[in-house]
């Protein structure tokens, strides 16, 4: 096969692109709509415990640069008082 029909393939008439082949197109219609079925739900779960995780860890983020800001506030607040 030469380098200009590599990833081709003749249809009879004129060379075609040939489809990639994957995994899925080895298995029964039956087996692909089952593992649809199964797989949907199972990456719809773990997006919305990933989306409660994002949120939980920017919220706990939040509240540690708060204390921090509170800290160094106090903190600077305490030092112009004793060396006033």
């Amino acid at each position: 096969m030469s380098r200009y029909t590599r990833g081709t393939s003749w249809d009879g008439r004129r060379w075609r692109p040939r489809r990639a082949r994957t995994g899925l197109d080895r298995l029964p219609p039956l087996v692909v709509a089952l593992l649809t079925l199964i797989a949907t739900p199972i990456a719809f779960v773990l997006r919305l415990v990933a989306e409660m995780l994002a949120r939980a860890l920017s919220c706990a983020l939040g509240v540690v640069v708060a204390v921090f800001v509170l800290g160094a506030t106090v903190a600077l607040l305490e030092l112009f008082v004793t060396h006033a």
